[in-house]
């Protein structure tokens, strides 16, 4: 999958690298929780950093899904691969190309095995693949207009992170925050 991005590839990176992401390219239709997570010893997703996520499988049924991060390599790429989960393996690389000084290229890279199991259902299994692809592909349509959308919000405005006080956490607009 490859988007194109009005921004630098340093700028994408950075993007990345923040907490809110991926909430902002979850997918409103079938959204994945998360669990919890850990950083890595560069950050959110640094080397070592892990997420466990929520996935719906049919709803209502979810099943958990742990995913470590590794290869960080700012601001060129970062990777991410299932210690355990749905699939018999899982592999995700996000390249983040330079294309000028204002322009960019997120490619991501995904390679998966679905279990030995859904294979043993033969032209169920294949079904399966087809399927996991279809909801990759919309998943990654999404996800492009989101991320281009951000990055142009991202560069339009001030970068310089705020620091904002909240006072009365106990009250009616404190407790909701």
């Amino acid at each position: 999958y490859r988007t194109e991005v009005s921004s630098s590839a340093d700028d994408l990176f950075k993007w990345h690298n923040r907490p809110p992401a991926f909430s902002r390219y979850n997918q409103p239709w079938d959204p994945v929780k998360v669990v919890s997570r850990t950083a890595g010893a560069n950050g959110y997703i640094g080397d070592g950093a892990e997420i466990v996520l929520s996935i719906p499988v049919l709803r209502p049924f979810r099943i958990r899904w742990r995913i470590g991060h590794c290869n960080y390599d700012p601001p060129k790429q970062f990777e991410d691969f299932q210690i355990r989960g749905p699939f018999r393996s899982w592999q995700h690389i996000h390249r983040f190309l330079p294309q000028g000084p204002d322009s960019s290229v997120l490619e991501d890279e995904i390679r998966f095995e679905i279990p030995p199991a859904a294979k043993f259902f033969g032209p169920a299994g294949r079904l399966l693949e087809k399927d996991i692809s279809k909801r990759l592909d919309h998943l990654f349509a999404y996800r492009s207009y989101v991320i281009a959308g951000d990055m142009d919000l991202f560069k339009r405005y001030d970068q310089t992170p705020l620091t904002v006080l909240i006072a009365g956490g106990s009250g009616l607009v404190g407790t909701a925050l």
